[in-house]
């Protein structure tokens, strides 16, 4: 019993020692680097930003660079994880750049003005009929301006507004079976040459139909139709489409048809060019 009390004071006395040498050591440093690593393991974020730099520049000079050095690593590989996110983002500048830059080569040929505009909603059940655009009288839009979209490099027509909103617009289509429009085909015939008037009419479909092309008209395959000069919603000599069919002459009837491809379907556009002013322009004329 004695022995085992004796023991007992010896290591009270041991740990009392240990205590009164460890509370005259400076351990500022040591108790310093200890809480610093334990806050890092628990939360790397104390160190990210402005705070995350004044705490490192309290903490001791070696366990500084160890744990720049791992924050350093943390934010190369989010770098890392970001390049394909990055990659897309320029490959969509590069894109809007082209188009920009198609934008103002349209400028230098074309005598009016207009607006882009996304194609924000589109219906399932009338897919040929119309979509709605997202500009509209914020931006200058009027009732059945012409609309463009761009193939290539060429400005093709693809509709005209049917409704203005505040800042959104309803376009028809050129396929809308509601839609018809004065056009021309140049014949590149090997046999005759020459420029024949007609009328394009949708149909809720994919091709559009043109009719009341004169009977003796050369009509082939692969010829491209134009608006007509005779179009007072559209400026003449914007590409339409490629003549895909040619119908026999019915001896009923006194005029020649054709199906035409639209140089863009509507599943191809996502922009649009609105002209701004040409109904005005031409009925000035």
């Amino acid at each position: 019993m004695h022995r085992e009390l004796r023991l007992a004071n010896r290591l009270a006395i041991f740990f009392i020692g240990i205590s009164i040498l460890l509370l005259s050591l400076p351990l500022s440093v040591p108790v310093a680097s200890f809480k610093a690593s334990l806050q890092y393991l628990i939360d790397p974020g104390l160190y990210q930003g402005a705070d995350g730099l004044k705490r490192i520049s309290e903490i001791p000079l070696s366990l500084r660079n160890l744990l720049s050095a791992d924050i350093q690593n943390r934010e190369l590989k989010d770098e890392i994880k970001m390049e394909p996110v990055l990659n897309a983002e320029i490959d969509s500048l590069k894109t809007e750049n082209d188009r920009l830059r198609s934008e103002m080569d349209f400028g230098k040929h074309v005598s009016f003005s207009f607006v882009w505009g996304q194609v924000i909603q589109r219906s399932p059940a009338d897919w040929y009929q119309d979509f709605i655009i997202s500009v509209g009288k914020n931006k200058g839009v009027e009732l059945n301006d012409p609309v463009f979209a761009v193939d290539g490099n060429t400005l093709a027509a693809v509709g005209r507004v049917l409704e203005v909103h505040s800042n959104t617009a309803v376009i028809q289509l050129l396929t809308s079976d509601l839609s018809a429009i004065d056009s021309f085909i140049v014949s590149q015939s090997s046999h005759t040459h020459g420029s024949f008037n007609g009328l394009i009419q949708g149909s809720d479909a994919p091709n559009l139909q043109i009719s009341y092309l004169p009977v003796q008209a050369p009509l082939e395959e692969g010829e491209k139709v134009y608006t007509s000069p005779n179009s007072v919603s559209f400026p003449p000599s914007i590409l339409i489409g490629t003549v895909v069919k040619v119908y026999p002459v019915d001896p009923f009837l006194i005029f020649k048809s054709a199906d035409v491809r639209p140089a863009l379907s509507p599943s191809e556009i996502n922009e649009v060019l609105v002209g701004l002013g040409v109904n005005k322009a031409k009925i000035n004329q």
